[in-house]
């Protein structure tokens, strides 16, 4: 029976075998042939690591000694390729010796010369069952990643996977002023279809629209199903605009077409916004989409199954935006933003705790400028707003690395964007910034702002337990100020809770504001969470706050923001 099961089994896979000598070959492959599926011979350690690198076998068998490099250098290689390989030694070497090495090799077991049958059959047997599992698990991280990437009933990309390659495409124009057109494409009155004949016909005309998409783009262009009944696709290297009015008119002629199924047999429109990059003013991917988004609807109010352009002379009237926004891009390339730091004490000793980083535009004309005066105009600008955070965290990082140097350690809590946590490329600049600075993890408490509209919460939670797993701490900042108090709280993994400044203003005057800010502590508490309470301007907000059991206090009478030589 144990025969049987691992004859089927093994004749799933394929074996590398090992072996400078030929007679031993020739009996040994015909017993080995008759298992796997194939088998790859190498008559030396240089050969076999070569036939690992092209065959990508399930398994390894491999002798010890051969000339040119031996089995277990041999071995060493191909673990440190692929640690999960099984590899088994298969020798009449009599000093056992070699057994330490492999085992710190991270050999799977061992077959010795001459062959016991009985021995041989459980060593294969045991790796065949590790080698089903690996299999198993390769298949279900391919299907993982097939679902973060793609979407399920089109298969075509997701609207992760679309703005990923938005950023990359705007990212490749910048530098080779090339021109993207960007069509944001949506069924008009689809909920008609779902309702008249059912969500299994829906998903027909969605099919049929992204086949339709997909057979007019060309290699270059990039088609996604964003959400729903939305579409979207980016056209490169675009030099008219009699191009883009070729491939719409296409596409909705091509999608005035007789959908059938079973006795049904009905039409659909559709209504497509266009927006262009490079534009004047710098414009992240999600701003890209939303102009594409807001010419759509424009399409759509004007009659549907037609399109239109985001107008950016209409843009004009944001002058003062676009001024700021230019401003702002200067001031980092110039070097004027600095941090100033706000100390954060615990509420029962009073000792210091930490600081946060706080930002200030020492400006060439008007002096420091806070935070508010320029932040709002910039908040949408993705490009901007990442660039800004990674000029902020490191300019902390350098700033610990000197604190550490002077004093006992403490903690630092910097203010990162939304645009951060839903990018996986943040965990490496982190990673970037801890080898260039002698700063511990432990140190550092991320604040993301409770109020910032977090698109792809799925994201937003993988990139926070990256976070966590570097022993860095999540702060949810001015909590209760937003939309989605209880769904951060419930969803993403955070430390630390820092209630917002307005409602402990008002602690002592407000009912309501008091209210709040002892079921927000007690809220928090529950799920394990430090609470910082900001805005603390007397010693009577401390008394109470202490009273209502909160951890850390900030504000002007702990102390004001000072420069970072003052601390």
């Amino acid at each position: 029976m144990l025969y049987d099961d691992m004859m089927k089994k093994l004749k799933n896979f394929t074996l590398l075998y090992v072996e400078d000598d030929k007679t031993t070959v020739a009996a040994i492959s015909v017993i080995l042939e008759s298992f796997f599926k194939e088998v790859f011979i190498g008559y030396d350690g240089v050969e076999g690591f070569a036939l690992y690198e092209e065959k990508h076998p399930d398994m390894v068998l491999t002798d010890i000694q051969m000339p040119n490099m031996n089995g277990l250098e041999m071995s060493r290689k191909i673990k440190a390729k692929n640690p999960e390989q099984i590899v088994l030694l298969f020798t009449a070497y009599g000093d056992r010796s070699y057994l330490v090495d492999a085992i710190n090799i991270g050999i799977n077991g061992y077959i010795f010369k001459p062959l016991d049958d009985d021995l041989f059959l459980h060593t294969l047997a045991e790796n065949a069952d590790k080698v089903t599992l690996q299999h198993k698990k390769k298949e279900l991280e391919n299907r993982l990643t097939y679902i973060a990437t793609y979407d399920n009933l089109t298969n075509l990309f997701n609207r992760t996977m679309f703005i990923e390659m938005l950023e990359k495409l705007m990212h490749r124009s910048n530098r080779t002023d090339e021109n993207i057109a960007l069509l944001f494409i949506d069924i008009d009155d689809f909920k008609n279809v779902n309702d008249t004949y059912g969500h299994n016909v829906g998903d027909i005309a969605l099919k049929h629209v992204a086949n339709t998409l997909s057979s007019i783009a060309r290699e270059e262009d990039v088609v996604s199903r964003i959400s729903g009944d939305e579409f979207a696709m980016i056209l490169w290297g675009i030099t008219h605009k009699n191009d883009i009015y070729n491939i719409i008119n296409r596409i909705l002629a091509d999608i005035d077409t007789d959908i059938s199924y079973e006795e049904h047999t009905f039409k659909i429109s559709l209504s497509i916004g266009v927006t262009f990059y490079p534009q004047d003013v710098p414009i992240g991917a999600n701003a890209l989409l939303r102009q594409a988004d807001s010419a759509m609807y424009k399409a759509k109010n004007s009659g549907k199954g037609t399109y239109d352009f985001f107008d950016l002379e209409q843009n004009k009237e944001m002058s003062e935006k676009v001024k700021k926004i230019l401003e702002v891009q200067n001031g980092l390339k110039n070097g004027e933003f600095e941090l100033y730091y706000q100390a954060q004490s615990d509420i029962k000793s009073g000792k210091i705790l930490g600081f946060e980083a706080l930002i200030r535009w020492n400006h060439s004309t008007k002096g420091i400028v806070a935070p508010d005066n320029f932040l709002p105009y910039i908040n949408d600008q993705e490009f901007l707003m990442k660039d800004l955070s990674k000029y902020v965290l490191n300019r902390a990082f350098s700033d610990i690395e000197k604190y550490n140097k002077k004093t006992t350690k403490a903690s630092f809590s910097i203010n990162i964007t939304s645009y951060d946590i839903e990018s996986m490329d943040f965990i490496s600049y982190l990673h970037e910034l801890f080898e260039k600075y002698n700063v511990a993890p432990k140190q550092i408490e991320l604040e993301i702002l409770e109020s910032s509209a977090i698109s792809d919460i799925l994201i937003a939670k993988k990139v926070f337990q990256e976070i966590q797993k570097m022993g860095i701490k999540i702060a949810i900042d001015d909590f209760g100020t937003g939309y989605a108090s209880l769904i951060y709280l419930q969803e993403l993994s955070v430390d630390i809770v820092k209630i917002d400044t307005s409602f402990i203003f008002k602690l002592l005057k407000d009912k309501k504001s008091y209210a709040i800010v002892k079921a927000a502590i007690v809220l928090a508490q529950s799920f394990g969470y430090s609470v910082v309470a900001e805005g603390v301007e007397n010693e009577e907000i401390l008394h109470e706050l202490k009273q209502l059991d909160c951890d850390i206090a900030q504000g002007y009478f702990i102390s004001k923001p000072i420069p970072f030589a003052e601390i």
